[in-house]
């Protein structure tokens, strides 16, 4: 599996950026993918290869502890891209709402069975993974785009 040292990827040369960003009132919102700036390690597979390393929010996150929060985001239908209702998105869509923030350790501890991961029609989008629901604060979650 190739790992990518965080000094040599395009993460690592995020973190030191949005760590140094100055703020009025001491906060600051970056907006990437969620692989980007989740807390855990990123993998995926491309062109047959696994491959995984320390994305900017693990690294920020990292030296800002518990000042650091990652609200995911993720959407259910696009075009005729329709979850699945064991994926997370597919339970999310039953939601009432078109737009939710939803806290992930409510969502987890009333589901009677893990999500599956989505398998979207798009190889260009990579959807939440379920799996690491539990290294997320918020998700924000859009029903339809």
């Amino acid at each position: 599996m190739a790992t990518h040292p965080p000094t040599g990827n395009s993460c690592a040369g995020c973190a030191p950026t949005t760590h140094s960003v100055p703020c009025a009132s001491g906060s600051t919102l970056a907006f990437a993918h969620n692989r980007h700036l989740q807390r855990d390690k990123s993998r995926i597979h491309f062109a047959g290869q696994p491959l995984q390393w320390w994305s900017a929010g693990a690294i920020v996150g990292t030296h800002l502890g518990d000042r650091y929060a990652f609200a995911a985001t993720t959407f259910g239908t696009r075009g005729s891209d329709v979850p699945s209702p064991d994926t997370l998105e597919g339970i999310l869509s039953t939601l009432p709402d078109a737009r939710a923030v939803i806290d992930p350790g409510r969502l987890t501890a009333s589901l009677d069975r893990k999500p599956m991961p989505r398998v979207p029609a798009d190889h260009t989008y990579f959807p939440l993974d379920p799996a690491t629901t539990d290294q997320v604060d918020a998700i924000v979650f859009v029903k339809e785009i």
